[in-house]
C-alpha cells in the first residue's frame, strides 16, 4: 500500500518542483534587463563629379582620413580648357558690343559721334544764317526793296535749317544712348556670355573631386585612367564622429524605450565598458509583421527600427562593431 502512494506521489513531487521551477526563473527573468542587440553604423557621404571624365590622379587610398575641401581625385579637362577660351573671348566681344552702344571706352563709335557733332555744329551755323537772313528780308520787305516771295523764300530756308538741325541732333543723341532696343540686345549677350563662362568654370570645378567634410575614406577604386561616367560615385566616405547603432525592439518591450531616453551602450571589444547612448527615435511602423498578430509569441515577432545617437566613446567605436543595450525592466 504505501509503496503504491510512493509510486503515485513521485511523479506529482517532480511535477509540483518543475512547477516551482519555472516560476522561480519566471520571476527571475522579469527582474533581468532586457537586451536588444545591432550594429555601430556611421553616416556615409557618396561623392563624385557632375561632368565625369577620365582620371588623372587618385590621391588617396582606402581607410585615409581626409579633411574637408581635400582633393580625392582629379580628372583630365579634356576640351572644357579651349571651351573655356572660347567662352572668354564670346564674353569679351559681348562687352565690346555693348561698350560700343554705351559709348565706354575708345571705339569706332565715338568717331561717329564726333563726325555727328560736327555736321550739328554746321547745322546750327545754317540755322542761324538762316535766321540772320530772314530777319534782314523782313526788313528789305518793309522798306519796299524787296519782294514777298524774297521772304518766303527766306522763312523756307529757316524752316528747312532748323529741320535739319533738329534731326542732326536726334542722330548725335541716339548715338550717345544707343536705341532702347541696341542696349537691351547687347546686354543679354553679354549675360549669355556669362553665363556661358560660369558654367564652364563650374565643369573646370567639378574635374577636382573633393571631400566636403572630415571623413574617413571607405570605398574608392579607381586608377589613372579609368573613365568615371558623370554623377557616379568615386568614393564613399564615412563621418567618424556621427556614429549611431540601429536596434530592433519587440513590440513586447516597446514600452521600456523611448525618444531622448539615455541607455548604455555595449561592445565585445571593451568588455565592462558602458557608452553613453541616447535614443534618437522610434520607428513608427513595425517591421517583419506577421499577417495575423493574436498570441503573445506572434506579437513578439513585430520589431520597432530604433535609433541610437553614441555620445561617448566614438572615438573608440568603429562601424561595424557588433553592440547591445541592456535596460532595466
Amino acid at each position: 500500500m504505501k509503496r503504491h502512494i510512493l509510486l503515485f506521489a513521485i511523479p506529482i513531487l517532480i511535477a509540483v518542483g518543475a512547477l516551482v521551477a519555472y516560476l522561480a526563473y519566471e520571476r527571475q527573468l522579469a527582474k533581468d534587463p532586457v537586451e536588444w542587440s545591432g550594429t555601430v553604423e556611421a553616416r556615409t557621404v557618396s561623392v563624385g563629379s557632375r561632368v565625369g571624365g577620365r582620371v588623372k590622379e587618385v590621391l588617396v587610398r582606402e581607410g585615409d582620413r581626409v579633411k574637408a575641401g581635400q582633393a580625392l581625385v582629379v580628372l583630365e579637362p579634356g576640351d572644357l580648357q579651349a571651351q573655356f577660351a572660347q567662352a572668354q573671348g564670346q564674353q569679351a566681344q559681348m562687352t565690346a558690343n555693348l561698350d560700343k552702344v554705351l559709348v565706354r571706352g575708345p571705339s569706332a563709335r565715338q568717331q561717329e559721334i564726333v563726325a555727328a557733332r560736327a555736321r550739328l555744329q554746321e547745322n546750327e551755323i545754317t540755322l542761324e544764317k538762316a535766321t540772320t537772313d530772314l530777319a534782314r528780308t523782313k526788313r528789305l520787305v518793309d522798306a519796299g526793296a524787296s519782294t514777298p516771295t524774297d521772304l518766303e523764300n527766306a522763312e523756307v530756308a529757316v524752316r528747312s535749317a532748323r529741320a535739319q538741325r533738329d534731326a542732326q541732333q536726334a542722330t548725335l543723341e541716339q548715338l550717345l544712348r544707343g536705341t532702347p532696343q541696341d542696349v537691351r540686345a547687347d546686354q543679354a549677350q553679354v549675360e549669355a556670355a556669362q553665363g556661358r563662362l560660369a558654367q564652364i568654370q563650374t565643369q573646370l570645378a567639378e574635374l577636382t573631386i573633393r571631400a566636403p567634410r572630415d571623413a574617413e575614406v571607405e570605398t574608392l577604386d579607381l586608377r589613372p585612367g579609368d573613365l568615371l561616367a558623370p554623377d557616379a560615385v568615386a568614393a564613399k566616405l564615412l563621418e567618424p564622429d556621427q556614429l549611431y547603432v540601429r536596434i530592433y525592439v519587440p513590440e513586447t518591450q516597446l514600452g521600456y524605450v523611448h525618444p531622448r531616453q539615455e541607455v548604455p551602450l555595449y561592445v565585445d571589444s571593451f568588455p565592462g565598458r558602458a557608452f553613453k547612448a541616447v535614443v534618437e527615435f522610434v520607428n513608427s511602423e513595425g517591421e517583419y509583421t506577421p499577417r495575423n498578430l493574436q498570441t503573445f509569441d506572434e506579437r513578439a515577432n513585430q520589431v520597432f527600427a530604433t535609433r541610437l545617437r553614441i555620445e561617448s566613446g566614438a572615438d573608440a567605436l568603429r562601424a561595424g562593431m557588433a553592440a547591445f543595450v541592456r535596460v532595466n525592466r
